[in-house]
């Protein structure tokens, strides 16, 4: 079987990406391919396991949070919605009513076991609540999905550090 993804972007903002880089990293005459991130890891993936292997991709990125869904080792299906890692860094910013900057140092301390336990009462309070609108979004994409068989098995978390770890 043959299949084919298409992510698309003008190439008027793909050429202006690509000047940014040379010109930044001095790299002129290079080649500049674009992948979707999506795709690369479905490709990494795949490549590690059976090809007929059915496995689903969750990409928890700065804004949003990609998930694809391959079947028999062809992606079925690619969608997206707009809780990433930004969203918790924000919640938690909330929370503690501080700039999003000292958010991500907040959840880095929890993570090292250097907040006392007051501050590692209210940082677990606001990410449960970010946790449950995350969960929310993410049974969403996989109700509305087209799904004519059983989710699979395998499932890869692609995140940072920090934002994985909660």
């Amino acid at each position: 079987s043959l299949s084919i993804f298409f992510s698309l972007a003008s190439q008027k903002t793909l050429k202006s990406f690509a000047d940014a880089i040379h010109k930044v990293f001095h790299h002129s005459g290079s080649l500049i391919i674009f992948h979707t991130l999506p795709t690369a890891a479905f490709n990494v993936i795949r490549g590690h396991l059976s090809a007929s292997s059915d496995f689903l991709i969750v990409e928890i990125g700065g804004e949003i949070t990609d998930v694809l869904l391959s079947h028999r080792g062809i992606i079925e299906e690619v969608t997206s919605f707009p809780l990433g890692e930004n969203f918790l860094y924000r919640g938690i910013s909330t929370r503690f009513a501080t700039l999003p900057k000292e958010a991500i140092s907040l959840a880095r301390s929890y993570l090292e076991g250097v907040l006392s336990d007051k501050e590692k009462l209210n940082l677990v309070q606001a990410v449960d609540h970010v946790k449950i609108e995350w969960l929310k979004s993410f049974k969403k994409v996989l109700e509305l999905s087209s799904l004519e068989y059983l989710l699979p098995s395998k499932c890869f978390i692609l995140a940072n550090a920090s934002a994985g770890a909660f």
